[in-house]
């Protein structure tokens, strides 16, 4: 009689070890138990980290397999003597590195780029060996792109010997906040928090008129909140959402584009916001709680402007709710009970108000979990397997953003080097002229155009360098202008024609669902949210930075109702459950959005004047809907 359970192999179980170990170090550094300076922190996070990536890859019958093998031998050497000559570095000071040092750090550097092309695939590799040549051939290029330029020396010396670039500032971001968040996030997911979010959205929201697509919006912003991630996130809710939406009569397409659009918001959801943000932090040297605090607008607009589609798409297309059997079909500890599962994000935002570090905070969170979970379970064993879990899934989880930090520390580090960001601002703005407005668009549409083949947090880096200075100089609040980027960089996972949370969602959906398809969808779906960063780029109250105020208020109630007007005008629905039949209440509507969301006290209430004009007029000829779809 054989095991049901196939014993791991010993390759698996070093595996195993290597993300445990990577886990372990993430948690010893977050408690504050030990003093390690930032460097080593960073120089040991990289280290390990891609000791464990290439552990990883390391698998038979994988084309990475000796690649990676070779680099997790030498990444070991690498790590060991950066460890050594760190804290003697400034005794060399304005001498050149030795050979030794410039055949590790040139091998530094090839191995961050083979990681980042591991995870990633070629574009940030690509990117990366662009700014080597051109940090190389400085001074042979044309003004206003010619620099001094560097030798192979000068670049190692940048990049491995003084401790910036390859273990520099988003290294620091990586090894301090976004990984223990994703073991968070991991670890939640062992105790069931995952199950209780979908359970509960089903529970509360099924009644309603396409109650499903409404689940899913719920359900993925709830998620993001916690990952902070949107591939992760459609990944997870999409599994029970997708099929749920599917049955209930949306379109697979329709149905897929939800569930990635809705997704992609996660990466602005507060308490614990993507990767970008708290590179933002270090950025501009602001609190952390700032930029939470600026973001909840932003949610409440996005995941507004989505409801209100699924909700007004239903209205059109007559989709029922979910049928009571299915909204019941739930364990009764979820359906009844589980709010104990929350415990540990109320530890972690009540610590965040309290002026506690994201990393202690973190660190706080991840062990209040283990307290729900031992209440919960009452068995202390399942208690350490369940931590064994979630610190390993959330170490390899993690392995995609180690992957690329490095990379991305090496277009950082030769960006400032070389000046391009500057330049590059400076073309961006005379591009622009005086105005305000159209810097604003070429900046949105360089953020999803780089995005396209770049991860958020890469194209933040790269907009955050290149294309900020430029905003900020045009009168762009800081937050907002670096906001504003991260917005659209988190947007570009759903553009097409690559969206990769758009594949996602489509191979879920099945039947041939295309991607393209998703991707279309979802731009429909996201149109208002497009709009959103213009919105509060001309009204930087909305970021709460001064407080609530009245006029912060009114701003996001005009804003609400402008982008209410325009899911009107797309649907053809009105929130009532009423069809607008025939062009004219439709061409109000759209009018009502464009004076609402224009930036001016007059048209915002010549905005609201016509909306209900238009609501009067639909009320007058009503088409209701059918009594079955309300």
């Amino acid at each position: 009689m054989s095991d049901s359970h196939a014993r791991p192999t010993w390759p698996q179980l070093g595996r195993d070890a290597a993300a445990l170990g990577f886990a372990a170090l993430t948690l010893v550094m977050a408690s504050g138990l030990f003093f390690v300076d930032p460097v080593i922190n960073r120089i040991l996070h990289i280290g390990v980290g891609f000791v464990m990536l290439f552990a990883m890859r390391a698998v038979p019958r994988s084309g990475w397999r000796w690649p990676a093998v070779i680099a997790l031998v030498t990444m070991v050497g690498v790590t060991a003597y950066a460890l050594h000559l760190y804290p003697i570095a400034w005794q060399f000071v304005g001498l050149p590195p030795s050979r030794l040092e410039i055949g590790l750090g040139v091998a530094a550097i090839l191995i961050s780029l083979l990681a980042a092309w591991m995870v990633a695939g070629p574009s940030i590799p690509i990117i990366a060996s662009f700014f080597v040549v051109y940090t190389l051939a400085g001074n042979s290029l044309p003004a206003p792109f010619s620099h001094a330029g560097l030798d192979i020396e000068q670049i190692v010396q940048a990049l491995y010997v003084t401790g910036r670039g390859i273990y520099g500032t988003i290294a620091g971001v990586s090894a301090n906040y976004i990984v223990l968040f994703v073991i968070f996030a991991a670890y939640l997911g062992q105790i069931g928090l995952i199950d209780f979010l979908l359970y509960k959205s089903r529970a509360v929201l099924g009644r309603t008129r396409g109650g499903p697509a409404k689940i899913a919006v719920v359900a993925s912003g709830s998620l993001g909140a916690v990952m902070g991630t949107a591939y992760g996130n459609t990944a997870s809710t999409g599994a029970f959402t997708i099929p749920m939406m599917r049955r209930s009569g949306f379109n697979p397409a329709f149905a897929a584009a939800v569930e990635a659009t809705a997704s992609v918001g996660g990466q602005f959801v507060p308490p614990i916001l993507g990767g970008a943000a708290f590179l933002m932090v270090d950025i501009l040297g602001i609190t952390y709680n700032s930029v939470m605090l600026a973001s909840l607008p932003l949610a409440i607009l996005f995941y507004g402007s989505i409801f209100l589609m699924v909700d007004l798409t239903a209205v059109r297309q007559g989709i029922r709710s979910v049928p009571a059997q299915v909204r019941d079909e739930a364990p009764q500890d979820l359906l009844w009970g589980g709010w104990l599962k929350l415990l540990p994000i109320a530890v972690l935002i009540a610590m965040l108000v309290q002026g506690f570090t994201p990393q202690r905070a973190g660190f706080w969170a991840i062990l209040s979990v283990m307290a729900v979970d031992l209440i919960e379970t009452r068995s202390l064993g399942g208690v350490l397997r369940n931590l064994l879990r979630g610190l390993i899934e959330g170490a390899k989880g993690s392995a995609v953003i180690v992957g690329i930090v490095a990379a991305a520390g090496i277009i950082a580090g030769l960006t400032s080097t070389t000046g391009l960001g500057l330049v590059l601002s400076q073309i961006l703005s005379q591009l622009a002229g005086n105005s305000y407005f159209l810097l604003l668009l070429l900046s949105a549409v360089t953020s999803i155009i780089l995005g396209l083949g770049l991860p958020t947090i890469v194209c933040y880096l790269l907009m955050a360098v290149l294309v900020a200075p430029a905003l900020i100089d045009a009168g762009v609040a800081p937050i907002a202008a670096h906001l504003f980027l991260i917005y659209f960089a988190s947007l570009s996972s759903i553009t097409p024609p690559v969206g990769p949370s758009n594949f996602i969602a489509a191979t879920i959906a099945g039947e041939g669902t295309k991607p393209m398809a998703v991707g279309l969808f979802a731009m429909q779906l996201a149109l208002p949210g497009f709009i959103i960063p213009m919105i509060f780029a001309y009204h930087p109250e909305l970021l709460l930075q001064d407080g609530l105020t009245w006029q912060v208020l009114w701003s996001l109630l005009t804003a609400f109702l402008g982008i209410y007007a325009l899911t009107a005008a797309q649907t053809g629905a009105l929130l009532p459950g009423w069809v607008m039949s025939g062009a004219a209440p439709r061409v109000a509507v759209l009018a009502a959005a464009g004076l609402l969301l224009w930036p001016h006290a007059a048209s915002d209430l010549a905005g609201i004047a016509v909306l209900v004009l238009a609501h009067v007029l639909v009320a007058a000829r009503r088409h209701p809907v059918a009594e079955a779809a309300r």
